[in-house]
């Protein structure tokens, strides 16, 4: 049994020799705490301080029956992103097996950045160049779009130029009644 103990101690000696663990805490003389060199010396501070403790709410040391105030945020400027409001017109003239289906035959959509909708500007790198597109089975020469896709699948071709919409510049985000869609994260929210 002797033996064994003495294994054990010598193999604990090694572990705690080869952790580093001496050089990397110190045990205070006042209050007893054994407190971690690196952590105690970060962000300017010089050591250990009786009575403080690492607080994780506001990541600062301080005396715990003090109390924690939590640093007030610092305002980030947003990152530029485009949103697209779109909106399709049916027909419904084909019958289904649970009634009449709603076949897309024209499709409407509006590319804007929040800084061109507040400042009403239309030269913007975010936007693009084409900020009113339309896909549609006829060509219309009443309405000034800056970009008309006349096409037998309205609905297919939309799905292809929406989802191969350049991310590279900003994210997008697309509305859509009930809907909004995230490019950049690919998720659908539901405005119910």
């Amino acid at each position: 049994m002797g033996a064994t103990r003495n294994l054990l101690m010598k193999t604990a000696t090694l572990i705690t020799l080869d952790s580093n663990f001496c050089n990397n805490s110190k045990k205070c003389e006042k209050c007893g705490v054994v407190w971690n060199v690196a952590v105690n010396n970060r962000n300017g501070r010089n050591g250990h301080v009786c009575s403080e403790r690492y607080c994780n709410t506001c990541f600062s040391f301080h005396d715990p029956k003090r109390g924690c105030f939590i640093k007030p945020l610092t305002p980030r400027k947003p990152k530029p992103y485009r949103i697209i409001a779109f909106d399709f017109e049916t027909m419904q003239h084909k019958q289904g097996e649970k009634g009449k289906l709603h076949e897309v035959n024209f499709i409407s959509a509006k590319i804007n950045c929040p800084e061109c909708i507040v400042k009403r500007n239309n030269n913007c790198t975010v936007c693009g160049e084409d900020r009113t597109i339309t896909f549609s089975h006829q060509p219309f020469s009443n309405t000034q779009v800056d970009q008309q896709n006349v096409t037998n699948d309205p609905l297919t071709d939309f799905v292809s130029w929406i989802t191969s919409f350049s991310l590279i510049q900003s994210p997008s985000l697309i509305l859509e009644e009930g809907l909004i869609w995230s490019l950049s994260s690919k998720h659908c929210i539901s405005r119910d």
